[in-house]
């Protein structure tokens, strides 16, 4: 879901209850999201429907309670819809017949409001991992105050943008 709308939406969630996302490139081998979700105990998936068949295949060996499964035409406005699906052939997928799955839609229907908040900047935000050039892929966490301080500098790179057309610079420190 990393290019997704709705990814975004999920991080901001999840960092804002305290909660860890481990971000797994939906490509990899179902040995290798096994493996990923096994060592972190992660316990619920949010995937793109075109990835959904390989969590059907691990869901009960990574101990997986919940998958949650999108497409990533959901935030399309219609006509972008219709011309995705017509234009690059990208019709819906059916969820598979697994009490596990569920859609966005039905996910965001069974939402609990909280106002539970994660205030501590050196808590793990988010594991992200590396591309195995070196060997295996590695994971690597992120706190929560390197993560805000991303969300800030997307902020000010779309200020830079627009102050670029007054012939200003703007440096974004990482």
């Amino acid at each position: 879901m990393i290019n997704s709308p709705e990814a975004i939406f999920l991080l901001f969630a999840l960092n804002k209850i305290g909660a860890v996302a481990n971000m797994v490139y939906g490509g990899s081998t179902e040995d290798e999201l096994e493996k990923y979700i096994s060592d972190t105990s992660s316990s619920f998936v949010f995937t793109l429907d075109i990835f959904q068949d390989k969590f059907v295949k691990i869901a009960g060996k990574a101990g997986i309670k919940q998958i949650i499964v999108t497409s990533i035409t959901e935030s399309m406005s219609l006509p972008n819809r219709i011309g995705a699906r017509v234009v690059k052939n990208m019709k819906p997928i059916s969820l598979p017949e697994d009490s596990r799955f569920v859609s966005w839609k039905q996910f965001l229907r069974q939402a609990i409001e909280t106002n539970k908040t994660c205030h501590n900047g050196d808590a793990p935000a988010v594991i992200t991992y590396t591309g195995g050039t070196t060997g295996g892929s590695k994971a690597q966490c992120s706190a929560t105050k390197r993560f805000l301080r991303l969300h800030s500098n997307i902020s000010l790179a779309k200020q830079a943008f627009a102050a670029k057309a007054h012939g200003c610079s703007c440096y974004l420190y990482l």
